[in-house]
């Protein structure tokens, strides 16, 4: 039999954390000790890390981090510019045509 491994990623308004295990009762790892929600977790494209974000709502702030190995994470908020407030978010993959349907829907921001 293929080896198995569980992966889960918690959050609640005290926690922001993650377990990959071979067994469902194993550790987790504790990202922030911030009271958050909202977490979100992606592959960042043309890279072999992951973005972890989060909405830090005691702060009235999105935290993201980056990892290339799903246990050690970074806080990269210098390197986040945002010109909207989320509360909770999701990222997906588009298209260039879908991009470009979006663009003639809602408009192109400045500077993009």
């Amino acid at each position: 039999m293929e080896q198995c491994l569980y992966a889960v990623m918690l959050e609640s308004a005290n926690e922001c954390a993650y377990a990959v295990a071979e067994h469902v009762s194993d550790d987790y790892k504790q990202q922030t000790k911030d009271a958050v929600e909202g977490a979100g977790i992606f592959p960042l494209i043309g890279s072999d890390k992951y973005i972890l974000m989060y909405d830090v709502y005691m702060k009235g702030k999105y935290q993201f981090t980056e990892s290339a190995d799903l246990e050690h994470f970074k806080v990269i908020d210098h390197a986040i510019s945002m010109d909207f407030h989320p509360r909770h978010g999701t990222v997906i993959p588009i298209t260039q045509k879908e991009l470009q349907r979006l663009f003639k829907a809602y408009g192109k921001p400045e500077g993009f």
